[in-house]
């Protein structure tokens, strides 16, 4: 079992810079060595993204 935290990632303002933020912080494998993220917002706004 993964006992890492969960650490949610919101988008913001979804007209903004926020989505492409969030999908590049799930692009640093490092990210994966603290924590388990999720992306909070919109999905259609993530695959845009």
């Amino acid at each position: 079992m993964n006992n890492l935290p969960i650490l949610g990632i919101t988008m913001g303002d979804v007209c903004g810079c926020g989505p492409e933020i969030a999908v590049k912080a799930l692009n640093k494998a490092a990210i994966y060595e603290i924590c388990r993220p999720i992306i909070v917002g919109s999905a259609a706004m993530v695959k845009r993204a």
